[in-house]
């Protein structure tokens, strides 16, 4: 028979999942605006829009930003959110997620 799984951790409740999602939210959106930042010297334009030729190229490199943010942390077993409401990330065996 398996035993319980061995958690360091109590499990967050709503209101702090919450509340990092907002926090890390603003975060994101910080990451991708600077990210944007050189190709809109690039390109000398606010916008990429639906019409130009590098549009998927762009919203790929921004969904690239987001997954590298996330994977960053995620692997390290928090995001900044997670860490200013100390909710942690960890695998069922009660440990880092590899």
């Amino acid at each position: 028979m398996d035993s319980p799984p061995n958690r360091k951790h109590p499990t967050a409740g709503f209101f702090r999942r919450m509340a990092a999602t907002t926090y890390d939210a603003f975060l994101v959106a910080a990451i991708l605006l600077f990210a944007h930042l050189p190709l809109q010297l690039l390109f000398d334009t606010i916008a990429i829009g639906p019409e130009h030729p590098w549009r998927p190229a762009y919203q790929l490199y921004l969904i690239g930003v987001w997954f590298l943010y996330f994977g960053w942390c995620w692997m390290r077993g928090q995001t900044l959110g997670m860490r200013a409401w100390r909710i942690y990330l960890q695998g069922e065996n009660g440990k880092a997620v590899t």
